[in-house]
């Protein structure tokens, strides 16, 4: 390399930000920038000229302490590429100083100027970067803790649950029943014996362990449903409303109701358990919640809506004013209360929670005293488990 190429290179070199250096063929320093010397005064480099004409070759074979390893590959990095005399290689290595910690990634790049061979070395300070990887690492595991731990602690949870709904299942009720059948008995075989009053008292114990176990129903209801996976199969309405046809809660209500199916219906996809569930529980309010002396009349329809099947539920009921429809889907928030409607509160509720977790949806459209349609959405095709577990 000429003097004059070798002038314009050390002018080149001094205008960019990192430590650069460039070795002949040998290995010899050949020119420095000015980031280079300003680092060596700084750190106290004890060498004439900041290294200018040293073997940097031997420098890093002389290295000792930590860094050595590091030292080591640059060096047989270098070696290589003067070898062939083509190529380039990065790696990164510390550099603590008494007060602080550092870090710095080298680069090297070998080529050919007239008849010699050159390499350009640079150093970098990516103390900034390396800290910020170990920071985020840091974080990394102790959020991969605290999810652990907090997994844990959902599974003993659900274990506990699962405990709890099969204690209430099987121990609240025995007293309820027994009370239940006693005040029955009381009142089969000993009305001559009760007063007005007693009668009244006996009566009112019955509809209140009727409550009591529909609430221990619907709360069973809504822990089966929790604790379990839901699935994703294709559903025949016809066939699953004709389940519900059946059940004993909704014969308990039908009395001389009238109930229009307007066939054929629609498939969807969903979990057989929970549409069940939510249909029985829109039907058989549909059956209570009517006006004194009107006989129930509900058409149940289905559509599909390109993604979407909707079944729609219309009964000739209370209705529903404008203010309510939204609090009807909150826990306990009985639209009406009193002795002629009764329920346990949390039947919507649950019916809502349960549909969100197969990508459902429900909703009501009425006027107060003139019955309500209740809708519920389900998919039209079947969802994948991301869209389905929402």
């Amino acid at each position: 390399m000429t003097r004059s190429s070798l002038d314009l290179t050390q002018k080149v070199l001094g205008a960019l930000p990192e430590h650069i250096a460039m070795l002949d063929e040998s290995g010899r320093i050949i020119a420095l920038n000015t980031a280079w010397r300003n680092f060596g005064d700084a750190n106290g480099l004890q060498q004439p000229q900041h290294g200018l004409g040293v073997n940097y070759l031997s420098v890093c074979a002389a290295a000792r302490g930590e860094g050595t390893e590091e030292a080591r590959q640059v060096e047989a990095s270098i070696r290589k590429l003067l070898g062939h005399r083509k190529g380039a290689f990065s790696l990164e290595y510390p550099c603590h100083g008494p007060a602080q910690q550092r870090w710095f990634q080298v680069r090297g790049e070998c080529f050919q100027q007239d008849t010699g061979c050159y390499l350009v070395i640079a150093h970098q300070n990516v103390t900034s970067r390396i800290q910020a990887q170990r920071a985020a690492q840091v974080a990394s595991e102790q959020c991969d803790e605290r999810t652990t731990q907090r997994t844990q602690h959902l599974e003993e949870t659900l274990k506990i649950a699962e405990g709890l709904f099969y204690y209430m299942e099987h121990t609240f009720r025995a007293p309820l029943r027994a009370t239940h059948g006693l005040s029955r008995m009381l009142l089969d075989q000993h009305t001559a014996n009760l007063d007005a009053t007693g009668t009244q008292c006996l009566h009112r114990i019955l509809d209140a362990s009727e409550t009591m176990d529909a609430l221990i129903n619907r709360v069973l209801d809504f822990g089966l449903v929790a604790l379990q996976e839901a699935s994703c199969t294709l559903l025949d309405l016809e066939e699953l409303l004709d389940e519900v046809f059946d059940s004993p809660a909704l014969n308990r209500e039908r009395g001389l109701a009238r109930i229009i199916l307007q066939k054929p219906m629609p498939k969807a996809w969903g979990d057989r358990r929970i549409v069940r569930l939510v249909l029985c529980e829109l039907i058989v309010n549909a059956l209570k919640y009517v006006p004194a002396g009107i006989v129930p009349r509900i058409h149940i329809r289905g559509v599909a809506r390109e993604d979407r099947t909707r079944v729609t539920i219309q009964d000739n009921g209370i209705g529903i004013g404008s203010e309510s429809q939204k609090r009807i889907f909150r826990i306990f928030d009985r639209r009406r209360r009193g002795e002629f409607y009764s329920g346990t509160g949390i039947g919507l509720v649950f019916a809502k929670q349960w549909l969100a977790r197969i990508g459902g949806e429900i909703g009501v459209q009425s006027v107060s005293g003139k019955g309500s349609c209740f809708w519920v959405d389900l998919p039209g095709k079947m969802l994948t488990a991301r869209a389905y577990e929402r």
